[in-house]
């Protein structure tokens, strides 16, 4: 076993000899390499996610992301109903059309991600097609994206949007990003408490995975300093299931966006 241990210790010496690399061990990242991230005391971390693209795919992993580029993932739209730019309620300015749901944002993230990550810029110009229109449906109150889903008191889908707009932050650093966040998330503290993320027979995705619209608010918080946005934080954890003290739902996307 201490062979094992020793012969492991030497191959990662090696390995950093190899590729002249320096490797240096630090207390705390302080912030996101090209796009800074003030360390807000109530949320500091040892860990900081790094932004999208500052990781460079190589070798095999290289090769199965331009499979999935080329593959379903990146094709998508040529088969898919709901990812059908035509008519998409995602795609249209007053947020009317068809496929408001959770479908387009599903893959948007998924797709946004690969595009930014290989660096293709014919996935790159698809994925801000689509993020251009989303940031130009904002209403003047703060509201954006298909207007169905509000008729349903629905934020489930503006939650994963939310997340495609963080990752083109990330790797675009797009000044239009911030402002429309914060403008949403001003919107969401006018919303009356029993219509915001209301439990629903069934569940209901969004009351089970609220987490997902906690982070976006937090990582917002991060990125501007405004208190108010804890408040919401505040609010959006009280409205979503209490994941810490059961299994809120059985489904099992909804316990892996609990543990999330």
């Amino acid at each position: 076993m201490h062979v094992m241990v020793l012969m492991f210790v030497a191959l990662c010496i090696c390995s950093i000899a190899v590729y002249g690399e320096e490797v240096k061990v630090v207390e705390r990242l302080q912030a996101y390499t090209e796009q800074p991230v003030r360390d807000r005391p109530s949320l500091q971390s040892s860990l900081i996610k790094l932004p999208i693209g500052s990781v460079k795919p190589k070798g095999w992993l290289e090769t199965q992301l331009k499979l999935m580029a080329n593959g379903l993932l990146g094709r998508l739209p040529e088969i898919s109903r709901w990812c059908k730019w035509e008519g998409n309620a995602w795609a249209n300015p007053k947020g009317e059309g068809h496929s408001h749901w959770e479908e387009l944002p599903y893959w948007l993230r998924g797709f946004t991600a690969l595009a930014y990550i290989t660096g293709d810029q014919k996935l790159i110009a698809e994925a801000r097609k689509w993020i251009d229109a989303i940031l130009s449906s904002q209403d003047e109150n703060g509201y954006f994206g298909p207007r169905e889903n509000w008729r349903n008191r629905d934020l489930w889908p503006h939650m994963l949007a939310l997340e495609i707009l963080r990752k083109h932050y990330e790797a675009t650093g797009d000044e239009r990003v911030i402002p429309f966040m914060l403008k949403f998330c001003r919107w969401l503290m006018t919303v009356p408490f029993e219509d915001f993320i209301p439990p629903t027979r069934g569940g209901g995705w969004q009351h089970v995975r609220g987490g997902d619209l906690l982070d976006s608010v937090l990582w917002l918080y991060i990125q501007t300093g405004e208190e108010w946005l804890i408040d919401l934080a505040r609010i959006v954890h009280e409205r979503t299931a209490p994941w810490a003290r059961e299994v809120a739902s059985w489904h099992g996307v909804n316990i892996c966006q609990g543990f999330r």
